[in-house]
């Protein structure tokens, strides 16, 4: 079980078969952006760790992706899909990501 008040003795450190992890899993990893519909400016949200693998283990599992996989991500790398769900996947399934210049 996940929640705010764990600390990184509680969480997985071996989640890939023979790849040893030393990171705190709810620490930042990356920010993305808001859109500022609430507050008028964008605001810059914090991205766990384990948030960052979870989004990565959805997409890889539910998309059947392997290192034989091109993915081409046409959405912007600052917002969660792009940054978050399209690099992750990628990473965890060893698959070639190709973004636009």
């Amino acid at each position: 079980k996940f929640s705010k008040e764990s600390n990184e003795t509680d969480l997985p450190h071996t989640l890939l078969a023979g790849v040893e992890y030393n990171t705190n899993w709810t620490k930042p990893m990356v920010y993305i952006y808001t859109s500022g519909t609430t507050g008028g400016l964008p605001k810059a949200v914090p991205i766990s760790h384990l948030r960052f693998w979870s989004a990565g283990t959805l997409m890889k599992v539910m998309c059947h992706m392997s290192p034989a996989d091109v993915v081409y991500c046409a959405l912007p790398l600052y917002h969660s899909a792009g940054g978050m769900m399209g690099t992750s996947s990628c990473i965890l399934a060893g698959s070639e990501l190709v973004i636009r210049r």
